[in-house]
Parts: C-alpha cells; structure tokens; sequence
C-alpha cells in the first residue's frame, strides 16, 4: 500500500529529524519553533485592571493576529465587576475562590476546577466575587466597559494588556 508506505516513511522522517528533543516523544512530527515555553504564573506580579476597581491581572498571552488575550484575574471578596460586553467568546476557569453570577441566564455560583464558556455579545453584570478569587480567563476579543446609560465607556484590548505587561516589566527590571 503506497499510502501507508508514504505515511510510515513521513513519521520515521519526523523521529529522526527531532531524535533527543523534549516533545518528539510524544509528537514525533513536532518541530520546535522557540517560543513552546511555559509561564510560570507564580512569579508574575499582579496589575492593576483600571476598568474594573478590585480586580487586578498577570498577562499571560496575548496573540498579535488576533488580538485574544489570556490572563489571571484576581477579585477581592466583595468586589463586584462594572457592567461589560464582551466582544468576543470567552472562557473561564475558576482557581480558587468563588464568583456569584446574579443576573441572567449565567445566574448562579462557580467555584474552584469549573470552567465556563460565554459567548460573544453577553452583556455582563452582577458578577461578584463572595470570596478572595483568581480565576484564568482567555479573552477572544476585546472587553467593552459600559456607562450607566449603556453606551461604552472604555475597552479593554489584547493591546492593552501586553503594554500593561510590557510597562509593568520595565518598572520592575
């Protein structure tokens, strides 16, 4: 079988091109490109989210294509998040602590190890942290942060995020 042939000749090409590298054990085919490093979130301090008092941030990634964003949030017991639109979908894990949804159909409470989705154009208000809490949110677009009378006050961008961390980085070297 020429196909099967073809494929076993692609694989055992890919094992000796990345023999004794970390990863081809578990992905033959894989070809390191230099940027396949963790973050070690321990050591990344917290920022300040000045849109949403209470609640601080360590920038985890942020993808210059396409704008998404991926960051550790932090809110203090208490703090409830101003009303926003998120622009994008959006996926949370919670790490700790509690967030109590009073609003819509979100309405209820997640804790530590449950992860949600939200879809792009959710309006978001109501969100409480009952306890201290961090949670890894993964921002598909921007953030809209709403005024009293709905129009938009200010967003919160991928953009903003990686000159938070890059100002952040320089304060501290």
């Amino acid at each position: 079988n020429i196909a099967a042939r073809s494929k076993s000749t692609l694989s055992a090409h890919g094992l000796q091109t990345n023999e004794g590298l970390k990863g081809a054990n578990y992905n033959p085919e894989w070809s390191p490109l230099g940027f396949e490093g963790a973050v070690d979130s321990n050591t990344l301090p917290f920022i300040d989210i000045p849109q949403m008092p209470g609640c601080s941030m360590k920038p985890l990634r942020v993808s210059q294509e396409t704008g998404a964003f991926t960051v550790i949030i932090k809110m203090a017991a208490g703090t409830t998040q101003p009303t926003h639109v998120l622009l994008g979908a959006s996926d949370t894990f919670i790490l700790s602590g509690k967030l109590t949804y009073t609003k819509g159909p979100l309405t209820g409470d997640i804790g530590p190890g449950v992860w949600g989705y939200t879809p792009a154009n959710a309006k978001m208000e109501g969100n409480t942290a009952t306890e201290d809490t961090e949670y890894l949110a993964t921002f598909h677009a921007p953030i809209a942060f709403l005024k009293e009378d709905g129009s938009v006050d200010s967003l919160l961008t991928g953009a903003d995020v990686m000159n938070a961390a890059y100002t952040d980085r320089k304060s501290v070297v």
